[in-house]
Order: structure tokens, then sequence, then C-alpha cells
């Protein structure tokens, strides 16, 4: 058994196949290889240098190697890069597309299988490698496949790419994933580290777009923004535990500078209360109207209340109103929170009283009066759980970190 595992990460074959005809462009005789060594339980081998002999075999097993070169490769989490044909140039690469790589850590045997060397471009816009600071597409098609279901996220780019206006339709990086693995995954470790990040440098472009629910199509503002989210059920999904106060779904800011401005947190635990929305500026809504769409705003109080509204019409004087017992389900009435209501004629009388319980509340004439006059209702109920809330303290946990760098 092999005491040493190579996962194939990204070889960039140069060409098909190389001939030595003086009119043809001087492409070097080497191959970008990029991989991962493991030992045999998936684990990455210590960071340190290994003597590795590489071979190109046109067969997938058995055969003649037509190349072969040993090189001392330094390894970082089990990541390595190198160039084959560095030290012995490769003759050529057969045209057929049979062209297979082993590798064996020295004095091991070799690793089994060996990987099949497939074509891209001619890589010349790559200034380094995958285990140095970035990798420049320019223009360039990079692609990561991971199609194994049982090692998900195991294969991956580590740098910075790019795609241009002038390269539509390019990707700077492409990945993409198996049946339980992630197309791209990012992974940080630091305070002012990110795991992934967009950015579109384009005064109008958009830096990271997402689709879900089987989606192959998205849509986002044509004058652009920093995230487009998209799905036939869900656009954004945000799951954050409840574990302090502060904890927020979601966190929307409208800022100059990230202190001060306004905000609106969503699915928010504030002072051990939970709010659906919390925030500055006004609540409202937007509705059509003859003269185009107008918006309209929500009456707000410093207590939480729930109100319903009704008709009703003296009989003799008198009225008895009973509340609709899903409202009373959503409210506390006590006589420490007794229910608020407000009554509006509708017809002559002395006028009215209102005396209210735990139920609904009974309306009655002034001076003994036996009208039958109508009237309409508003009555006011505290929230049931919020019944001792009077100006809240807001949360002021949240601050906002700047991250100024951009791809170059």
């Amino acid at each position: 058994m092999n005491k040493y595992r190579a996962l194939f990460l990204l070889p960039l074959s140069a060409f098909l196949g190389f001939t030595s005809t003086a009119d043809e462009i001087s492409i070097p005789r080497m191959l970008n290889y990029q991989g991962k060594l493991t030992n045999n339980n998936n684990i990455p081998v210590r960071d340190s240098t290994y003597s590795i002999t590489f071979r190109l075999f046109s067969v997938p097993t058995g055969g003649s190697a037509f190349w072969t070169e040993t090189q001392n490769i330094s390894t970082r989490a089990g990541l390595f890069n190198c160039l084959l044909g560095g030290t012995v140039p490769i003759p050529y690469i057969p045209t057929d597309g049979h062209c297979y790589l082993e590798m064996q850590v020295n004095p091991n045997p070799p690793i089994s299988p060996r990987v099949r060397i497939v074509s891209s471009a001619y890589a010349y816009c790559a200034r380094k490698a995958d285990s140095a600071n970035y990798l420049v597409g320019g223009g360039d098609y990079i692609q990561n496949q991971n199609t194994n279901p049982q090692t998900p996220g195991r294969f991956w780019i580590s740098g910075q790419g790019r795609a241009t206006a002038a390269s539509s339709g390019v990707h700077a990086i492409l990945g993409e994933g198996g049946t339980l693995a992630r197309g791209i995954q990012g992974t940080a470790d630091g305070s002012t580290l990110v795991g992934v990040a967009g950015w579109n440098l384009n005064s109008s472009g958009t830096g990271i777009i997402g689709a879900g629910n089987g989606l192959s199509s998205v849509f986002y503002p044509a004058a652009g923004c920093g995230g487009a989210f998209n799905g036939n059920l869900t656009g954004i999904y945000a799951r954050i535990p409840i574990q302090t106060t502060g904890a927020r779904g979601g966190y929307f800011v409208l800022t100059d500078d990230g202190v001060t401005g306004y905000y609106a947190s969503v699915a928010a635990a504030v002072g051990g209360y939970f709010y659906k929305v919390i925030g500055d500026g006004a609540v409202s809504t937007i509705k059509a109207t003859r003269e185009g769409k107008k918006i309209l705003f929500a009456p707000e109080m410093p207590e939480a209340y729930f109100e319903d509204v009704g008709q009703g019409q003296l009989t003799n004087g008198h009225c008895r109103i009973n509340l609709d017992p899903l409202f009373l389900d959503c409210i506390t009435v006590t006589d420490q929170h007794p229910l608020v209501v407000f009554v509006q004629l509708k017809d002559d009388c002395n006028g009215v009283y209102v005396k209210e319980d735990r139920t609904g509340f009974d309306v009655y004439e002034l001076k003994n009066g036996t009208s039958n006059a109508r009237f309409s209702y508003r009555v006011l109920g505290k929230w049931k759980g919020y019944e001792k809330l009077r100006f809240p303290d807001a949360d002021q946990s949240l601050k906002i970190r700047e991250v100024k760098e951009s791809p170059k």
C-alpha cells in the first residue's frame, strides 16, 4: 500500500502536442503542475521538502515513460506547485490526447492511479502558482472541477482572478461541484479575513451573483449592486443562532462612514425581545395612484400594541361588543393593561361612554338615553409578551469594519 496520495488540482498543459519546427512560436517545453500530497487517510503531509519523481506515459497503466524528471518539492498544508520539464525538457505530448502523469515520492512506490493530462490554452498570463500570492486570469479560462462526492471541497484554487469586459463570457475562476461538493468554497480564520469576497470595479457592475432552486439565470439591477441572489423559492436565506443580545439574521445600513447613518436589522434580538424588522427611518409602503407611485407611512408608537376596528349600533341606548377570540389570543388584557377603546358616533344622540372588560366592551348613551345611534370603534391591546416595553433601548453593539482592499 502506498504511503502517499496525490490529489490532482490544476495542471496546465501548454499545448496539445509540441514539435520542433523552426518556424513555430517558441513555447517552453514545460507544464505547470499543482497538486496536494496526503497520506492514505487523506491527511496533508507535514510541511517539508520531498524528493518526487515525475513520469509521463502514453497509457494509463504499464508501458514505458517517454519523459522522467526528479525534483525536490516543498509543500504547504500538503499543497505544492512545480514546473515539469524545468530540468529535463519534455520532448513532446501525444497528439491523440493520451498523456498520463505518474508521481513517485521517493523512496516509496509510484502513486496510483496516474493522472491524465488534458489540454488548455497556453497559460501566458499565469504570473504565480497556486501556493503563491495570486493568479491573474487576464482573460484566461481557469476551471476547477470536483466531481467526487466523497471529498467535497477538497480541490481548490488559492489566488486572485479577474475577468474583464474585453473578454466577455470569460471567468476569472469557475468552480464546478459534484453531487455533494461545492463549486467554490472559501474559508478564513482571522478577525480581518474574509472567506469569499467579490468586487466589481465598474460603476454599474455587481460584486457577487448567486442563484438557487434550479435557476440557470439571475437578475440584478441595471445600475449594479454589491450582491444579487435569486431563487425560485428563496432569494436569500440567513440563519443566526439565538445566543446573545445583538443576534440578527440580516443587517442593512445606509452610511458614508460605517458609524453614522440609517440601518435596519431583520430577525433581530435586542434586550431579550425579538423583532421582525428594527431600525432607523420610517415604516412605509409604496402604492400606485393616479399620479404615479407614492409612499404611505405606518403609525408607530413608543409601546407595543395590536389594534382592531369595527362597527356597532346602540339599541335603546346600549351596545355590547365582544372582541374576536383570535385577536384576544394576541394581546394581554389585565387591570394593569386594560383595553384602549375609541368610539366615533355616526348619528345624533346624547353622547356615549365605554366600560371595557377582559373580552370586549359596552357602549352606553349618556343621560340614560335610549337612541339607536350607529358608531365605529377602534380598540388597542398590549402585545402579549411585550407589555412592559416603552421606549426600549436600541442595540448599539454592531460596529462596521470597512475592507478597503480590492483586486489590483
